[in-house]
């Protein structure tokens, strides 16, 4: 994956002009719960470009999770956000570590993103599936 490392003043001043409006709206309506990932081998602020690996049996070392995530990709097939288009995040720190440094996440520029309506993994659920704006009305955002 392509990255480009920055001091901690400039992360933070990349997040202030360049973060997407809606997702800082969410984490402050989470009371600040950040959205973590892991990555191998980071030890500063970098801005990253990973390819999405949802599909892939490797992302879990699983065949079964990988046809989980084909399963809800058909499933979203209509949604801005689906499983071949995206990456999973945790607001739990410890569960990133699993893939390698927990890492805060801040997405840049145009994007979207999906949660479970009543929190959880998605990896095997069935819950209502929130995307971006739509519903957002549902968790007390300004939208």
């Amino acid at each position: 994956p392509a990255a480009s490392v920055l001091t901690l003043e400039q992360a933070t001043e990349i997040i202030g002009l360049r973060c997407n409006k809606k997702f800082l709206h969410n984490v402050i309506a989470s009371e600040y719960r950040f959205l973590y990932f892991g990555v191998p081998d980071l030890q500063s602020p970098t801005i990253r470009f990973d390819p999405p690996d949802l599909l892939l049996p490797s992302a879990y070392d699983s065949r079964d999770a990988a046809n989980y995530f084909q399963r809800l990709d058909e499933r979203m097939k209509t949604e801005l956000v689906r499983p071949s288009n995206s990456h999973l995040g945790t607001t739990n720190p410890s569960e990133a570590a699993r893939w390698g440094t927990p890492s805060s996440v801040w997405p840049l520029g145009d994007c979207h993103f999906a949660w479970l309506a009543d929190g959880g993994n998605f990896l095997g659920s069935t819950g209502n599936i929130l995307v971006d704006g739509l519903n957002c009305g549902e968790v007390s955002l300004d939208d």
